[in-house]
């Protein structure tokens, strides 16, 4: 996009060759104390990861409109991609000191006190949420994450069922319930993953969690048909390939192993799972030097891969 760090944080006067960036340069040179402008060219700087000159533009919007929620919204994101988190929390205090019963503004200050592992703070705040709005999806969807980051499985649970209680469509909870479930390896899980497909049909995480439950319960085909799916739609994605040729050659369909596992190969020239796998399956087929080769190989990736060692004096070959 054009927003690269300089080493001055003044307005630009030269072309940048970004037409968004320019008119705004423009714009703000006729007009440099119009915070609206500053905070768009904060924003544009944030978004091209030019953090110093985003600073500089919404701390001085800041002096100018010191109560604008917005504004310590984005400069709170900025400090925190900036790796300046203390910054970033004290921003969202300073908004809620200033709106403390403005929702958004709670729920960004509960998230990133969670972020930061604040757990005891961040529940505190959700509580103030919950004040003001009893039934917030949000807010229970924050409760939930924190419960579960603090280990507290089934309240955790709990609060993200009322989360979609209060709202059939929220994505984001029904994936945390999918994979709790899908780690229970219990049936209620694909219910829960399915909700998040009817939300997103082609999220990949979903699809992928839906065919990692159908392998763990020995449903092969299913999950082969969920990871030609992920396929389709994200033809670089390793594991699909991988996961496909683990089930075709449990299931001795193995020139199908064969071509899945050399395709997750290609995509990844160091997957020492990979090379390892497609070792085993040309040891299947009777292609033992074939097979050592990839069992050399993939100890050159992970030197640390007992199977791949395993598998070398099996066939009566050195471990190099």
């Amino acid at each position: 996009m054009g927003c690269q760090s300089n080493s001055t944080t003044e307005p630009i006067d030269n072309t940048t060759g970004n037409a968004t960036l320019d008119n705004l340069n423009q714009k703000i040179k006729g007009d440099p104390n119009n915070h609206q402008l500053l905070a768009q060219r904060a924003n544009l700087y944030y978004e091209g990861e030019a953090f110093d000159e985003a600073l500089a533009d919404i701390n001085k919007a800041l002096t100018i409109d010191s109560v604008n929620a917005d504004y310590y919204h984005l400069q709170a994101d900025i400090y925190l991609d900036y790796y300046k988190s203390f910054k970033a929390l004290k921003a969202m205090e300073k908004a809620v000191s200033i709106h403390p019963t403005r929702i958004p503004t709670l729920l960004k200050l509960s998230e990133f006190q969670y972020i930061l592992k604040q757990h005891g703070p961040s529940l505190q705040t959700i509580e103030k949420i919950f004040l003001h709005s009893p039934n917030n999806a949000d807010g229970f969807y924050m409760l939930g994450r924190n419960l579960k980051e603090m280990g507290k499985g089934k309240k955790a649970i709990e609060a993200f069922q009322k989360c979609v209680e209060n709202d059939s469509d929220y994505y984001d909870a029904y994936m945390e319930l999918g994979l709790i479930y899908y780690h229970k390896e219990e049936p209620i899980a694909l219910d829960y993953l399915n909700n998040a497909l009817r939300i997103k049909p082609n999220d990949v995480s979903a699809l992928y969690s839906k065919a990692m439950y159908y392998q763990k319960k020995y449903q092969d085909d299913k999950a082969i048909e969920i990871y030609k799916k992920i396929s389709t739609i994200d033809p670089q994605n390793v594991n699909a390939y991988y996961n496909s040729a683990v089930l075709y050659f449990e299931n001795d369909t193995l020139d199908k192993a064969y071509d899945m596992s050399n395709i997750a190969i290609k995509m990844e020239p160091t997957f020492a799972k990979g090379y390892l796998l497609r070792g085993l399956i040309q040891q299947k087929q009777g292609k033992k030097e074939a097979a050592i080769s990839d069992f050399r190989q993939s100890l050159a990736f992970d030197p640390e891969l007992e199977q791949a060692k395993m598998a070398l004096k099996e066939n009566g070959a050195a471990v190099e």
